[in-house]
């Protein structure tokens, strides 16, 4: 905030460890046309042009850019040099700018490295406030077996740590840190399997990794599953076909494995090698 003004910015830390936000680098920047923030862009375009101006102007200093009506309602000019792109995005009925995007291709990162390490505390596990309960029997989509232990989308990455699933830290989010309503990812391994997870901190203060909830689970390379429908490790295309078919919905097929979706919208695809099945999506 700058007064009335506002600036949205993304940015992005490059090193393995947390930094401040302070110093970390923009790679995405958006305004707003209700904002009162001036922007220029090379060869001239601003956002004080309406739609026919900009054009124009970007036609005049030889600029490419491609014509997007993404949706009804708004038109997009796309420009994109290689190592940036913006984003022109205009309101088709009036013509008049709703925003402008800015969004950076940083290749080397390497040389964005080295940036002074921040210490963040987390909270204690014991005042992490997650509601979850270990499912007595597979009863929905979100529901699943591994190992012989019960989970659902939902459980805290701690259950899956009781249950002799190891963190993988150098494939984790960085310093096993999630902060306040924000999401990460965790990388467990147990034996020869592997299990990638997208979590999300529900709290107003960063977490460990462990007190994360889980949204989408990818599991390879495991022998001893179950999935709704009567699905399991080891089985054939042709019963997992079948198992879908009798809980009433309709399949997508890969090279990969078969999946589908309840009437929720939740996924699950069963990953195939060999023509069995090895491993699961779900989320």
């Amino acid at each position: 905030y700058n007064g009335s003004k506002q600036l949205f910015l993304r940015v992005e830390n490059f090193d393995d460890y947390t930094v401040d936000a302070l110093d970390a680098y923009v790679t995405v920047a958006c305004v707003e046309s209700d904002y009162n923030t001036d922007i220029m862009l090379p060869g001239g375009v601003d956002n004080s042009m309406d739609m026919d101006e900009a054009k124009e102007t970007l036609e005049e200093n030889d600029i490419d850019y491609k014509k997007d009506n993404v949706t009804y309602y708004f038109t997009d000019y796309l420009i994109d040099s290689g190592d940036y792109t913006a984003t022109l995005e205009y309101i088709t009925d009036t013509d008049e700018l709703s925003s402008i995007q800015l969004y950076v291709d940083i290749k080397d990162t390497e040389n964005y490295q080295g940036v002074g390490k921040t210490d963040v505390e987390t909270m204690d596990s014991d005042d992490v406030d997650i509601d979850y309960d270990e499912p007595d029997e597979i009863s929905k989509i979100t529901d699943f077996e591994l190992d012989g232990v019960l989970y659902s989308i939902g459980a805290p990455v701690s259950a899956f740590i009781e249950n002799g699933w190891e963190l993988d830290e150098d494939n984790s989010s960085t310093d096993r840190q999630v902060e306040a309503h924000d999401i990460g990812f965790a990388v467990l391994k147990k034996g020869e399997s592997q299990m990638q997870l997208s979590v999300e901190n529900n709290e107003s203060d960063t977490v460990d990794i462990k007190d994360t909830v889980t949204k989408e689970v990818v599991v390879r390379d495991t022998d001893d599953f179950m999935l709704w429908g009567d699905i399991e490790s080891g089985d054939k295309l042709n019963k997992i076909k079948d198992d879908i078919e009798s809980l009433g919905y309709e399949y997508e097929e890969s090279s990969s494995g078969i999946m589908f979706y309840d009437e929720d919208n939740i996924w699950l695809n069963v990953l195939l090698r060999d023509g069995k099945a090895t491993g699961f999506s779900l989320g």
